[in-house]
């Protein structure tokens, strides 16, 4: 991750606005070396953080979710047929 000092964030925050919002990288931002800084990421990002935190703040939901990534891929059906099958 790119690290930069607040006055470098000062000078160039419209090319690190940038950088973070097309290229989906997040910049970290720092008053000096010692202190703890800010992420800056972009909005879809931000959004795409709250969503998986609150999918996974349900027991029932995290589960179901953790349990999908360990099925194996040819397990999974088509959406085609899962269409027909809802008779959508």
């Amino acid at each position: 991750m790119q690290t930069v000092t607040c006055f470098e964030a000062q000078q160039h925050f419209y090319e690190l606005f940038e950088n973070v919002v097309k290229q989906t990288k997040p910049i970290c931002i720092h008053k000096s070396s010692e202190e703890m800084g800010v992420i800056m990421i972009s909005e879809s990002d931000y959004n795409s953080l709250l969503e998986t935190l609150y999918l996974l703040s349900n027991p029932f939901n995290a589960n179901k979710l953790l349990n999908a990534l360990n099925r194996p891929i040819d397990s999974a059906i088509s959406w085609e047929q899962l269409k027909s099958d809802l008779s959508i």
